[in-house]
């Protein structure tokens, strides 16, 4: 593998993918970093509610694609809540390489 390449997993680029497309969603709201820990910690939380509540449903989906949409879209909010959170302690806090890499990260 060529020094400076992370070749992620087929499911990890998918997902990506899906976090960066609810991050642009949200762009207008603009960034998050000026939230601290806590308010981001409160709003994962609210998404893992909504995550929880489309698993729970008693009722069969109209559509299943559309359910499957909405469990993925839930699972991307919860990830993108936790990589803020990352991102603000790894910033303001104390960075932390991943174990066993030698990439170096340019945040």
């Amino acid at each position: 593998m060529e020094k400076g390449i992370i070749v992620a997993r087929g499911s990890i680029r998918w997902f990506a993918e899906h976090m960066e497309s609810k991050l642009k969603e949200n762009d207008h709201k603009g960034g998050w970093e000026e939230n601290t820990v806590d308010d981001l910690f409160e709003k994962m939380k609210i998404e893992i509610i909504e995550l929880q509540e489309e698993l729970e449903s008693d009722s069969i989906p109209s559509s299943i694609p559309v359910w499957s949409a909405n469990i993925i879209r839930e699972c991307a909010d919860i990830a993108n809540f936790a990589m803020m959170i990352a991102d603000i302690t790894n910033r303001y806090v104390y960075p932390y390489k991943p174990p066993n890499s030698e990439e170096k990260y340019n945040i």
